[in-house]
């Protein structure tokens, strides 16, 4: 059996992330420690963020990304997306 290093070529592709993080606020600080870590180039989307309207952008604001949100008109369970 071959190792993955020997399968996967030997120069860094760009790396996209996609996540589904239950209330954003809540796990803001251990997203900060996974994206300071790891080499992410963009963070296609962030669902089920349930961030809303008295959420600021501040409060989720991730060194080196610029987030653009879209909030539901209705409300609804699991509300909230967010791109980064």
């Amino acid at each position: 059996m071959c190792e993955s290093k020997e399968i996967l070529p030997s120069q860094r592709g760009l790396q996209l992330s996609s996540l589904n993080i239950n209330k954003l606020t809540t796990h803001i600080y251990e997203l900060r420690i996974l994206l300071a870590n790891n080499d992410v180039d963009i963070i296609l989307s962030i669902i089920e963020t349930k961030l809303n309207s008295n959420t600021s952008d501040d409060e989720v604001h991730i060194p080196g990304y610029e987030i653009i949100r879209h909030g539901r008109v209705k409300k609804m369970v699991g509300e909230g997306f967010a791109s980064m």
